[in-house]
This record gives structure tokens, sequence and C-alpha cells, in this order.
């Protein structure tokens, strides 16, 4: 009787031990579901700032080929008109439109710096998600392979296929993002 009761004490110990290890374990590893969730919305609303900024500058060089094309028919219009009309009005009016074409070219030179910090703020949370996605695998196969318990190795091995299935879509994502 005081073998089992020291065997019975022993289990109950061993068990205690690995519903706390478990439950910090699964507290990990949502804490750090939770934070890739978040590293998701962040890439997305990325991916979205991104994509208006270069329907952005797409207009705007459209806006610029027109205009240009308007310059050039305008000169050759000036260049037609009889000499002794007053050439400065028209002088004018080409240097004011050189000059918003030069405000243009500003204005896209500036999205095409924010296009490509944004390109690298997006690398960096992709290298972040990598590293965090190597750890958390790491974490979960480790557990799953040393665990005794049948259950246990389920629920780990569910928890495994779920992040591996995670990182797919997060890699998915950052390819619909470079596209």
């Amino acid at each position: 009787a005081k073998i089992v009761q020291s065997s019975q004490q022993r289990y109950d110990d061993l068990k205690q031990k690995w519903e706390d290890k478990k439950s910090e374990f699964m507290e990990q590893f949502q804490s750090r579901k939770d934070a890739m969730e978040k590293r998701k919305l962040r890439a997305n609303d990325l991916l979205a700032e991104i994509k208006n900024m270069r329907k952005e500058m797409r207009e705007c060089a459209n806006e610029i080929r027109e205009k240009e094309t308007s310059i050039t028919k305008m000169v050759n219009k000036l260049n037609k008109l009889p000499k002794t009309i007053d050439r400065q009005v028209y002088v004018d009016r080409i240097l004011g439109v050189v000059s918003n074409l030069e405000n243009q070219n500003k204005q896209i030179k500036q999205i095409l710096d924010d296009v490509a910090s944004l390109q690298r703020d997006t690398n960096q949370v992709v290298d972040k998600s990598k590293r965090v996605f190597g750890i958390v695998d790491n974490m979960v196969f480790t557990s799953a392979s040393t665990s005794k318990d049948i259950n246990s190795k389920r629920q780990l091995n569910s928890i495994y296929r779920q992040v591996v299935t995670m990182r797919e879509y997060f890699d998915n994502l950052v390819d619909t993002a470079r596209t």
C-alpha cells in the first residue's frame, strides 16, 4: 500500500508539472499567435498603402505625359503664330505649365521614396515573422517529440500543423503584396 501511495504521489506530482508546463507553452503559443495576427494586419495595411501609392504614381505619370504632350502642342502653336503677336503672354503660359510639371515631378519623387520606405518596412516584417515562425516551429516540434502523453502529442501535432499553415498563408500574403 505504501508503494502504491508513493507511486500515486509521484504520478500526481508529474501530472501537475506537466499541466504547469503545458499551460506555460499554451500561453506562449497564444501570445505568439496574437503577435503574428497583429503583424499580419500591419502587413495588410502596408500592402493597401503600397497599392494606393502605386495607383497614384501611375495617375501622376499619365498626367505628366499628357501635360508634356500639351506643352509640345503649345510650343508648336506658338511657333506657327505670326511674329507680331505679343509672345510674352504665351511664354508666360508655357512657363506656368513647366513650373506645374516640375512640382508634379517632385511629388512623384516623394511618392517613390514613400514606396521604397514601405517596401523596406515590409521586408523587415517578413524577416521578423520568418524568425518567429522558426522559433515557434522549433518549440512546438521539440515539445511534441519529447512528450510522452498521446493526447498532448496529438494536440502539439495539431498546433504544429496550424503554425505551418499560418506560415504558408503569411508567405502567400507577402507574395501578393510584392506583385
